[in-house]
Protein backbone atom coordinates (compact mmCIF):
# COMPACT_ATOMS: atom_id res chain seq x y z
CA UNK A 1 0.00 0.00 0.00
CA UNK A 2 1.36 3.41 -1.04
CA UNK A 3 0.28 6.59 0.74
CA UNK A 4 1.27 10.14 -0.13
CA UNK A 5 1.53 12.33 2.99
CA UNK A 6 1.62 16.08 2.41
CA UNK A 7 0.55 17.42 5.81
CA UNK A 8 2.82 17.68 8.84
CA UNK A 9 -0.26 17.41 11.06
CA UNK A 10 -1.13 13.97 9.71
CA UNK A 11 -1.69 11.62 12.72
CA UNK A 12 0.90 9.19 11.39
CA UNK A 13 3.51 11.96 11.26
CA UNK A 14 2.64 13.05 14.78
CA UNK A 15 3.10 9.45 15.95
CA UNK A 16 6.38 9.21 14.03
CA UNK A 17 7.75 12.29 15.78
CA UNK A 18 6.70 10.99 19.18
CA UNK A 19 8.37 7.63 18.52
CA UNK A 20 11.58 9.48 17.70
CA UNK A 21 11.36 11.63 20.82
CA UNK A 22 9.95 9.49 23.62
CA UNK A 23 11.30 6.31 25.18
CA UNK A 24 8.09 5.68 27.09
CA UNK A 25 6.04 6.11 23.91
CA UNK A 26 8.24 3.63 22.07
CA UNK A 27 7.62 1.15 24.86
CA UNK A 28 3.86 1.73 24.99
CA UNK A 29 3.54 1.48 21.19
CA UNK A 30 5.95 -1.45 20.86
CA UNK A 31 7.62 0.31 17.93
CA UNK A 32 10.70 2.33 16.98
CA UNK A 33 12.11 4.17 13.96
CA UNK A 34 15.19 2.95 12.08
CA UNK A 35 17.06 5.26 9.66
CA UNK A 36 19.88 3.02 8.40
CA UNK A 37 19.15 2.16 4.73
CA UNK A 38 21.21 -1.04 4.53
CA UNK A 39 19.65 -2.37 7.74
CA UNK A 40 16.17 -1.46 6.51
CA UNK A 41 16.67 -3.29 3.21
CA UNK A 42 18.02 -6.30 5.12
CA UNK A 43 14.89 -6.36 7.29
CA UNK A 44 12.72 -6.11 4.16
CA UNK A 45 14.52 -9.09 2.66
CA UNK A 46 14.80 -11.34 5.70
CA UNK A 47 12.17 -10.21 8.22
CA UNK A 48 9.37 -8.27 6.50
CA UNK A 49 7.05 -9.20 9.37
CA UNK A 50 8.97 -6.80 11.64
CA UNK A 51 8.10 -3.79 9.47
CA UNK A 52 5.01 -1.75 10.21
CA UNK A 53 5.69 0.83 7.49
CA UNK A 54 8.41 2.35 5.33
CA UNK A 55 8.73 6.13 5.33
CA UNK A 56 10.31 7.54 2.17
CA UNK A 57 11.28 11.07 1.14
CA UNK A 58 9.51 11.95 -2.11
CA UNK A 59 12.69 13.26 -3.77
CA UNK A 60 14.89 10.30 -2.85
CA UNK A 61 15.73 7.40 -5.17
CA UNK A 62 13.91 5.08 -2.73
CA UNK A 63 10.61 6.64 -3.83
CA UNK A 64 10.93 4.96 -7.24
CA UNK A 65 10.84 1.41 -5.86
CA UNK A 66 7.85 -0.74 -4.95
CA UNK A 67 8.26 -2.45 -1.57
CA UNK A 68 6.51 -5.46 0.02
CA UNK A 69 5.43 -3.30 2.96
CA UNK A 70 3.09 -0.34 3.53
CA UNK A 71 4.94 2.75 2.30
CA UNK A 72 4.44 6.40 3.16
CA UNK A 73 5.82 8.92 0.65
CA UNK A 74 6.51 12.17 2.48
CA UNK A 75 6.59 15.52 0.71
CA UNK A 76 9.67 17.68 1.18
CA UNK A 77 7.87 19.90 3.70
CA UNK A 78 6.68 16.95 5.78
CA UNK A 79 10.07 15.24 5.67
CA UNK A 80 11.71 18.45 6.80
CA UNK A 81 9.24 18.76 9.67
CA UNK A 82 10.54 15.57 11.24
CA UNK A 83 13.37 17.25 13.15
CA UNK A 84 15.53 14.25 13.97
CA UNK A 85 15.88 13.03 10.40
CA UNK A 86 16.91 16.13 8.42
CA UNK A 87 20.25 14.47 7.65
CA UNK A 88 18.69 11.09 6.90
CA UNK A 89 19.34 9.36 3.57
CA UNK A 90 15.75 9.38 2.38
CA UNK A 91 14.26 6.26 3.92
CA UNK A 92 13.14 5.19 7.39
CA UNK A 93 11.30 2.18 8.70
CA UNK A 94 8.76 1.86 11.46
CA UNK A 95 9.62 -1.43 13.14
CA UNK A 96 8.20 -3.54 15.93
CA UNK A 97 10.26 -3.61 19.10
CA UNK A 98 11.77 -7.06 19.64
CA UNK A 99 10.47 -9.04 22.58
CA UNK A 100 13.35 -9.44 25.04
CA UNK A 101 14.07 -12.86 26.54
CA UNK A 102 13.82 -13.50 30.24
CA UNK A 103 17.07 -13.23 32.15
CA UNK A 104 17.09 -16.97 32.88
CA UNK A 105 16.59 -17.78 29.18
CA UNK A 106 19.35 -15.37 28.15
CA UNK A 107 21.97 -16.78 30.51
CA UNK A 108 21.11 -20.43 29.87
CA UNK A 109 23.27 -20.67 26.74
CA UNK A 110 25.38 -17.51 27.03
CA UNK A 111 29.07 -17.25 27.86
CA UNK A 112 29.80 -13.51 27.51
CA UNK A 113 27.39 -10.74 28.48
CA UNK A 114 27.76 -6.98 28.78
CA UNK A 115 26.17 -5.09 31.66
CA UNK A 116 25.81 -1.31 31.26
CA UNK A 117 25.61 0.64 34.50
CA UNK A 118 24.14 4.13 34.02
CA UNK A 119 25.67 4.65 30.57
CA UNK A 120 23.46 7.62 29.78
CA UNK A 121 24.75 8.75 26.39
CA UNK A 122 22.77 7.01 23.62
CA UNK A 123 25.66 7.29 21.16
CA UNK A 124 27.89 5.38 23.59
CA UNK A 125 25.21 2.74 24.11
CA UNK A 126 24.87 2.27 20.36
CA UNK A 127 28.64 2.08 19.79
CA UNK A 128 28.96 -0.50 22.58
CA UNK A 129 26.25 -2.64 21.00
CA UNK A 130 28.02 -2.46 17.65
CA UNK A 131 31.25 -3.64 19.29
CA UNK A 132 29.39 -6.37 21.16
CA UNK A 133 27.98 -7.60 17.86
CA UNK A 134 31.42 -7.59 16.23
CA UNK A 135 32.96 -9.64 19.04
CA UNK A 136 30.05 -12.04 19.48
CA UNK A 137 28.77 -11.14 22.91
CA UNK A 138 25.56 -12.95 23.73
CA UNK A 139 23.50 -10.06 25.07
CA UNK A 140 23.35 -6.63 26.69
CA UNK A 141 22.06 -6.12 30.23
CA UNK A 142 20.88 -2.58 30.96
CA UNK A 143 20.80 -1.43 34.57
CA UNK A 144 18.57 1.51 35.59
CA UNK A 145 19.79 4.87 34.30
CA UNK A 146 21.02 3.66 30.90
CA UNK A 147 20.04 5.33 27.66
CA UNK A 148 17.47 3.58 25.49
CA UNK A 149 19.14 1.38 22.84
CA UNK A 150 16.26 2.30 20.50
CA UNK A 151 16.93 6.03 20.80
CA UNK A 152 17.64 7.43 17.29
CA UNK A 153 21.22 8.39 18.23
CA UNK A 154 21.89 4.92 19.65
CA UNK A 155 20.55 3.28 16.51
CA UNK A 156 22.76 5.46 14.31
CA UNK A 157 25.84 4.60 16.39
CA UNK A 158 25.13 0.87 16.24
CA UNK A 159 24.82 1.12 12.42
CA UNK A 160 21.45 -0.60 12.40
CA UNK A 161 22.46 -3.72 14.39
CA UNK A 162 19.32 -3.48 16.49
CA UNK A 163 18.34 -7.14 16.11
CA UNK A 164 21.85 -8.59 16.34
CA UNK A 165 21.68 -9.53 20.02
CA UNK A 166 19.13 -9.15 22.82
CA UNK A 167 18.91 -6.09 25.08
CA UNK A 168 17.39 -6.71 28.51
CA UNK A 169 16.59 -4.25 31.32
CA UNK A 170 17.71 -5.68 34.66
CA UNK A 171 18.23 -4.64 38.28
CA UNK A 172 21.25 -5.35 40.52
CA UNK A 173 19.10 -7.68 42.61
CA UNK A 174 17.98 -9.71 39.59
CA UNK A 175 21.61 -10.13 38.51
CA UNK A 176 22.65 -11.29 41.96
CA UNK A 177 20.13 -14.12 41.73
CA UNK A 178 21.81 -15.75 38.74
CA UNK A 179 25.48 -14.93 38.88
CA UNK A 180 27.26 -15.62 42.18
CA UNK A 181 27.96 -19.30 41.66
CA UNK A 182 28.05 -19.52 37.87
CA UNK A 183 29.23 -16.20 36.48
CA UNK A 184 32.25 -13.96 36.96
CA UNK A 185 31.73 -10.21 36.88
CA UNK A 186 34.58 -8.24 35.28
CA UNK A 187 34.84 -4.49 35.74
CA UNK A 188 37.16 -2.05 33.99
CA UNK A 189 39.06 0.06 36.53
CA UNK A 190 42.08 2.22 35.60
CA UNK A 191 43.52 1.63 39.10
CA UNK A 192 43.21 -2.18 38.93
CA UNK A 193 46.41 -4.16 39.48
CA UNK A 194 45.42 -6.84 36.94
CA UNK A 195 45.90 -5.70 33.33
CA UNK A 196 43.43 -6.94 30.76
CA UNK A 197 46.28 -8.38 28.71
CA UNK A 198 47.13 -10.92 31.43
CA UNK A 199 43.55 -11.75 32.37
CA UNK A 200 42.04 -15.05 31.21
CA UNK A 201 38.29 -14.89 30.81
CA UNK A 202 36.28 -17.46 32.78
CA UNK A 203 33.85 -19.60 30.84
CA UNK A 204 30.85 -17.48 31.87
CA UNK A 205 31.61 -13.77 32.23
CA UNK A 206 29.76 -10.47 32.55
CA UNK A 207 31.72 -7.38 31.54
CA UNK A 208 30.40 -4.38 33.48
CA UNK A 209 30.76 -0.92 31.95
CA UNK A 210 30.02 2.12 34.09
CA UNK A 211 29.43 5.73 33.13
CA UNK A 212 32.47 7.87 32.40
CA UNK A 213 31.61 10.17 35.29
CA UNK A 214 30.71 7.73 38.07
CA UNK A 215 32.20 4.43 36.97
CA UNK A 216 30.59 1.24 38.23
CA UNK A 217 28.01 1.99 40.91
CA UNK A 218 25.96 -1.23 41.06
CA UNK A 219 26.33 -2.84 44.48
CA UNK A 220 27.94 -6.17 43.69
CA UNK A 221 31.51 -7.42 43.64
CA UNK A 222 33.55 -7.85 40.49
CA UNK A 223 37.05 -8.69 39.29
CA UNK A 224 38.72 -5.34 38.48
CA UNK A 225 40.96 -5.22 35.42
CA UNK A 226 42.69 -2.32 33.71
CA UNK A 227 43.49 -1.43 30.11
CA UNK A 228 47.24 -0.71 29.84
CA UNK A 229 47.81 2.70 28.26
CA UNK A 230 49.96 5.81 28.35
CA UNK A 231 49.99 7.93 31.49
CA UNK A 232 49.32 10.91 29.24
CA UNK A 233 45.65 9.89 29.11
CA UNK A 234 43.57 9.56 32.27
CA UNK A 235 40.76 7.48 30.80
CA UNK A 236 39.08 6.32 27.60
CA UNK A 237 35.59 6.83 26.27
CA UNK A 238 33.38 4.01 27.56
CA UNK A 239 32.59 2.76 24.06
CA UNK A 240 36.29 2.66 23.14
CA UNK A 241 37.03 0.79 26.38
CA UNK A 242 34.24 -1.65 25.58
CA UNK A 243 35.67 -2.40 22.15
CA UNK A 244 39.17 -3.03 23.52
CA UNK A 245 37.91 -5.22 26.37
CA UNK A 246 35.59 -7.22 24.13
CA UNK A 247 38.35 -7.83 21.60
CA UNK A 248 40.54 -9.29 24.32
CA UNK A 249 37.80 -11.27 26.07
CA UNK A 250 36.57 -12.73 22.78
CA UNK A 251 40.01 -13.84 21.52
CA UNK A 252 39.73 -17.33 20.11
CA UNK A 253 35.95 -17.17 19.63
CA UNK A 254 35.54 -14.71 16.73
Amino acid sequence: MLDQITSATNPRIKRLRKLLESRSFRRSEGAFVLEHPAAILEQLRDHPDRIEALIVRASSPYADTAYPAPTWILSEAVWGSVRQVKSSQGIMALLKLPTPPTLSDLVANASLLLCLDRVQNPTNVGAIIRAATAFRADGILLLPGCADPFHPEALRAMAGYCFSLPFLAVTPSSLSEICPSHWTFIGLDPAAQTPLTSFSRPEKSVLILGSEGSGITAGFSYQPVSIPMSNAVESLNVAVSAGIALFHLALGSV
